[in-house]
């Protein structure tokens, strides 16, 4: 469902960053997509590896839920975490 990249970071909490592309969808699509994403998150982000910039990207043609996004932010980041500042 999503495309997880991570790299170590300076700073204490995790970090967000989303690209989302017109192979997704319509700006409508997109937008829902950022969202949740954000809403996941959000949801998550004291679950996650401190020390880390995560770049989250959509697959092609999956379709955005809550739950699993979620689902799929928790174990990408713990196997995308970077070695070095944890």
């Amino acid at each position: 469902m999503l495309i997880v990249y991570a790299a170590a970071s300076e700073a204490e909490q995790p970090r967000l960053g989303m690209v989302v592309s017109r192979k997704v969808g319509n700006a409508v699509a997109r937008n829902r997509w950022k969202r949740l994403i954000r809403e996941a998150f959000r949801l998550v982000q004291h679950q996650l590896p401190r020390h880390v910039d995560l770049v989250v990207l959509p697959q092609r043609g999956a379709r955005p839920d809550l739950g699993r996004l979620q689902a799929s932010l928790r174990t990408l980041a713990d196997r995308a975490r970077p070695n070095s500042h944890l």
